[in-house]
């Protein structure tokens, strides 16, 4: 019997420390060889502004094998109320090719993504590091917010996005959740932080290298 785990049902499972070790873990198995990924494979959709990516994997010595479909249309939420990533993971019987479990991956590929920074920034940014920059006040501006404070103690966040009331409801919203003071602030504001992080699809560059400072990480 295939088992169907929809978001509600990670929600309760998958925290970020839990997330943060998992990323790290599977990092490590893939640089000393033993993980199968073959090169992801995209497709683009332009009539649709989308893009789908179909991301195999096989851990022989686990015995894990699965595949993970992830769509990013930049017009979902107008379009449809839609977010703009969704994605979907099959997980099969390593033994038989079976079908083992469908799992919602729209919320595992949110918190896997910041997951993976969170994992960048315990090795790569400075142990003082205290403040985070984020340019973007969506799903993924809310997910490094989370992981990043499970790798370092912040002090503050500042955020910029090109929605100000939206802005304005994430600081809010995630002041509140976090009990870290974030709050909007300019580009040249976000730039200046110790960690940067730009959850944002923009084609356009979003600030300007010239504002960040030596031993920043982004």
């Amino acid at each position: 019997m295939t088992l169907i785990l929809d978001a509600d049902d990670l929600v309760g499972v998958l925290d970020y420390p839990t997330a943060i070790e998992a990323v790290e873990g599977a990092f490590r198995d893939l640089g000393s060889g033993k993980v199968v990924m073959p090169v992801r494979l995209t497709i683009r959709v332009e009539a649709h502004e989308g893009v789908s990516a179909f991301m195999p994997a096989y851990l022989p010595g686990k015995d894990q094998l699965g595949i993970k479909v992830v769509s990013a249309f930049g017009r979902n939420r107008e379009k449809f109320g839609l977010p703009t990533v969704i994605g979907s993971i099959l997980l099969l019987d390593a033994k038989s090719g079976m079908p083992m479990a469908i799992v919602d991956g729209t919320y595992v590929t949110a918190v896997r993504t910041a997951a993976a920074s969170a994992v960048a920034t315990k090795y790569m940014a400075r142990e003082d590091a205290s403040t985070l920059g984020i340019f973007g006040s969506g799903v993924q501006g809310e997910t490094h917010l989370l992981a990043i404070s499970e790798v370092r103690r912040l002090d503050g966040a500042v955020v910029n996005s090109r929605d100000p009331k939206r802005c304005e409801d994430f600081c809010e919203r995630m002041s509140k959740k976090t009990g870290i003071k974030v709050r909007p602030g300019r580009p040249q504001q976000v730039a200046e932080s110790d960690i940067v992080v730009t959850a944002t699809t923009s084609k356009t560059p979003v600030f300007d290298g010239s504002w960040v400072k030596r031993g920043t990480h982004i």
